[in-house]
């Protein structure tokens, strides 16, 4: 017999879906988990004053939309529920000054626009009569009436490393003092499992649910916020679906934490590489997982060189800027340190042509050798095997990371990245006008 129940199995097929449309469903049959779920997001003096009027779920991309009522006002709490770690973007076709955004970035700009108001006010009328708003509710300003809540499975690092926000808000893209990040991290445990356990009555089928909960979303380990819990077997366990919910959450929180980190140390230094033919670099790091490697995890750090020429085809060249660094990634098939060249705009720099492909590739190779890149090499014997563009403009050569002793855990993992880092841009000082040259200039491809 599976050792499964019927909510379980039914739960592995959309997890997302399942939870928001389980945790709608409890806010509107029972009150008791209603008020702590409340209590926990408001302020004192709105949830005293809070009359409750309906949670929906799955409505214009809103996981939960929660609406409530505060002295004649109507109130909105937009959850984002995000079991998965990373946020999808948006593309968006308007002035405003990027052209994608992480999901929480979307879902608060949308609301300046009037007509996304209209439509919205007129879905949640319908379901809500007798109420009515008005798509003046529904703005963000200058009165906002919105709680933006980034449901996570854990929010282990709250307390150690000021990792009170895990979405993928960008400050920098909003003018300054414009707007803070509006969304506030929960975690299932202080929204969901207390709010539960605060309720009475709840039937056979809720009690089922409330086991799913505690099995998934709590942990017996003990050591989920010690920087120990970063380590290669435990990445291994949460790639082979070993752990559970909350323990891989974590995992992803100490690898955001890692980000955070590199981007801290690097975007604050001056990196002027006035006797280098690259000029000035930039920098960035970024955590990704869920996004095509096999489902595992990912974290790259990278100096960007801009207006690289890039060969397409015979007809059309594009000058984008160029990454190159390095990237961690582990998932179910290898473990890999990765020392590669790419693209930026990666979507966008596509090579289609076989020979050009050929030729980039064999460019990329004899640029990223021990010749160029000594000091980086001496430290991490890179393998032989080099992995070419099957078509985008990723290269790389790797290492397995079994074979790298000095990781066992995020202390480590960072000191390793930041010494690479530093040797990589040792190296990239060094590289000199004739080898970049043949590099870089597109008649040589």
């Amino acid at each position: 017999m599976s050792k499964y129940n019927f909510i379980s199995a039914i739960s592995s097929y959309n997890r997302e879906l399942f939870h928001s449309k389980a945790i709608t469903w409890l806010l509107n049959q029972f009150p008791e988990f209603r008020n702590t779920f409340l209590k926990s997001i408001l302020d004192k003096k709105e949830y005293t004053k809070a009359i409750f009027i309906k949670a929906l779920s799955e409505l214009r991309q809103i996981d939960i939309l929660v609406i409530i009522k505060i002295d004649e006002k109507y109130k909105f709490i937009h959850l984002e529920n995000k079991i998965k770690a990373s946020e999808s973007t948006k593309k968006i076709n308007t002035s405003f000054k990027v052209e994608v955004l992480s999901q929480t970035e979307y879902y608060f700009l949308r609301l300046r626009d009037k007509k996304f108001r209209i439509d919205l006010a007129k879905e949640i009328n319908y379901k809500i009569q007798p109420h009515v708003i008005s798509e003046l509710n529904l703005k963000t300003e200058p009165d906002c009436y919105w709680n933006f809540i980034f449901l996570k499975p854990s929010h282990s690092l709250k307390s150690i490393s000021r990792m009170d926000k895990l979405n993928n808000w960008r400050q920098d893209i909003w003018e300054v003092g414009e707007v803070i990040n509006p969304w506030v991290t929960k975690s299932y445990q202080e929204l969901v499992i207390d709010s539960l356990a605060n309720t009475k009555d709840i039937g056979e089928s809720v009690k089922e649910y409330a086991l799913l909960l505690n099995s998934e979303f709590t942990s017996s380990e003990k050591n989920l916020k010690h920087e120990s819990f970063l380590n290669y077997d435990n990445v291994k366990k949460a790639v082979n679906d070993k752990m559970n919910i909350i323990e891989k959450s974590t995992l992803e929180e100490w690898f955001k934490n890692l980000e955070k980190k590199l981007n801290e140390t690097y975007k604050v230094a001056k990196l002027g590489n006035q006797y280098s033919p690259l000029g000035s670099l930039g920098f960035e790091a970024k955590f990704i997982t869920d996004s095509g490697n096999n489902g595992g995890f990912l974290i790259e750090a990278c100096y960007l060189i801009s207006n690289f020429n890039f060969t397409i085809n015979k007809e059309k060249d594009i000058i984008s800027t160029a990454r190159i660094g390095l990237q961690y990634e582990h998932n179910s098939k290898s473990a890999k340190m990765k020392f590669f060249f790419a693209a930026h705009d990666y979507d966008k720099v596509i090579i289609a042509n076989k020979e050009n492909r050929e030729t980039y590739n064999k460019k990329v190779k004899n640029f990223l050798s021990k010749n160029n890149f000594k000091a980086l090499n001496d430290k991490l014997t890179w393998d032989d095997k080099f992995n070419g563009s099957k078509g985008k403009t990723f290269c790389s050569r790797a290492i397995d990371i079994e074979n790298i002793k000095d990781y066992k855990g995020f202390e480590d993992l960072n000191d390793l990245f930041q010494l690479h880092l530093r040797l990589l841009f040792e190296d990239l000082n060094k590289i000199n006008n004739k080898v970049w040259r043949k590099f870089s200039q597109s008649n040589e491809c």
